[in-house]
């Protein structure tokens, strides 16, 4: 890096700026790096371009793009031409690059949960919102979500998110502006997985082979540990919940289940024992029950009361009458 690439003085506020540093000794004019760079090289026009920024006699040529799709453009395209000789006295630099994208995921079903969703999303992501169920304008749900998500990045770029998500048996379509289209099987961007002639293990998820040929131990897509499959993911949400609760008992029973499980044997539950004795009195002997209770808490108010005779009375007075 010139000495010129100083990132102490670099403004934060900016936004989808890459620059570009001339490292050589000859400096050429903006038009020159225009023209031959950034139309004929990178084939951008000024319709992607918010602005391009160089002082003349200066080393850094600042493009701005219009938004973060043609910034994530430019770097797919710097990769190919890298290596012309046209970019060997350039070195390119990231300011401030945004990692943040607003994603859009579709399911065909209703039921994989959000919480394996935001899980999934964790392990590809660097931060993770709070997912946003999408409704039609009748106020449906249409099974999907939006969430912001922080993209991981490394020394090329941006780490892009799949264009599918999928969660056990179930697959789901995830697209956000800028998003590169590629082959969900090998990552190629030449073409789709529907065309693509090489082996994909659905139970290992490694190339080269078949399921039903795969000799290496399960993996599961949700977590990515190996040694058992979705379904048995201890954390999902359906494991993460009690059995019991799966079962059909309500939130209410399955508290109150483990509260007796904590009482140890041959020691009486108090919640329990005043349950059974509630449920064993009906019609009469519960009404009696219920005067007994007002009795014993008028009689509670009035020893209160009386506590005070000595500066009131009168209102004892009144009380014993």
């Amino acid at each position: 890096m010139g000495e010129g690439s100083d990132f102490s003085q670099i403004d934060y506020r900016r936004r989808n700026v890459v620059r570009l540093y001339y490292t050589s000794e000859v400096i050429p004019d903006r038009d020159v790096v225009g023209k031959d760079m950034i139309i004929g090289s990178l084939q951008f026009t000024p319709l992607h371009l918010y602005a391009f920024i160089h002082i003349s006699g200066s080393r850094e040529f600042d493009l701005s793009f219009r938004n973060v799709a043609h910034l994530d453009l430019f770097w797919t395209r710097y990769e190919k031409v890298k290596n012309d000789p046209l970019w060997k006295d350039f070195e390119v630099i990231k300011i401030l690059e945004n990692a943040s994208r607003l994603i859009t995921i579709l399911f065909k079903t209703e039921t994989v949960p959000a919480s394996d969703i935001s899980l999934w999303l964790k392990r590809h992501c660097q931060e993770v919102g709070e997912l946003k169920p999408i409704y039609d304008k009748n106020g449906f749900g249409i099974g999907g979500y939006k969430v912001i998500v922080k993209l991981h990045s490394d020394n090329s770029g941006l780490c892009h998110l799949p264009n599918f998500i999928t969660i056990g048996r179930d697959r789901g379509f995830l697209f956000y502006p800028g998003q590169p289209k590629v082959c969900h099987k090998c990552g190629s961007a030449r073409h789709f997985g529907a065309d693509c002639t090489k082996l994909f293990c659905l139970r290992c998820g490694l190339m080269g082979h078949l399921a039903k040929d795969c000799k290496n131990e399960v993996r599961c897509n949700l977590c990515n540990k190996v040694g058992h499959v979705y379904i048995h993911c201890p954390v999902s949400e359906k494991n993460g919940l009690p059995s019991k609760l799966l079962a059909g008992l309500s939130v209410e029973e399955q508290m109150n289940l483990d509260v007796e499980e904590l009482v140890p044997a041959g020691e009486e539950n108090p919640t329990a024992a005043a349950k059974v004795v509630t449920a064993s009195k009906g019609g009469e002997e519960e009404h009696v029950l219920k005067q007994r209770n007002i009795r014993e808490l008028e009689a509670d108010d009035i020893r209160k009361k009386m506590g005070k005779d000595k500066e009131n009375p009168k209102i004892l007075k009144v009380l014993v009458l």
